[in-house]
């Protein structure tokens, strides 16, 4: 796996009070081996790794559960900026629509700005005008 993260830490209600969960993410393209691999696998994988840098007791593991995302992240080819300029032009004749999120925006930014994006679309709905294509734009960030 390549990033790991403990929602129990963004709040004490994503998880029993005696146990925790981990959300473990792999980097893989649709159809490769890693995409491939049974469930049950890369779970025995995934829990001796964790084993292994002391995070974790294998034994201890209760459940787990594989989500298999396509197109989790944009793909750039030479030339998609005037497509995403057509597509955005059209999607701006609707008054109520918010786009958010990685593939909405088709921007690689981190969740921190989606999770702040979906907080002012939400505003908007109930009236606010925040400019959401700016979020993940201020200086020194990667692709602003």
């Amino acid at each position: 796996f390549c990033r790991l993260h403990e929602p129990k830490n963004w709040s004490d209600r994503m998880a029993p009070p005696d146990s925790t969960g981990l959300v473990l993410e792999y980097f893989c393209q649709e159809g490769d081996d890693t995409w491939r691999t049974p469930t049950a696998q890369l779970a025995r994988e995934a829990a001796g790794e964790l084993a292994q840098i002391g995070l974790l007791d294998p034994d201890r593991v209760t459940g787990f559960k594989a989500v298999r995302m396509r197109k989790a992240y944009p793909v750039y080819n030479l030339g998609y900026e005037r497509n995403l300029r057509a597509v955005n032009a059209y999607l701006e004749r609707f008054e109520n629509l918010q786009n958010v999120g990685r593939n909405a925006t088709f921007r690689y930014t981190s969740s921190d700005h989606y999770i702040d994006m979906g907080v002012k679309a939400a505003e908007n709905v109930l009236g606010h005008d925040h400019d959401l294509s700016t979020i993940g734009r201020e200086s020194g960030y990667a692709e602003a």
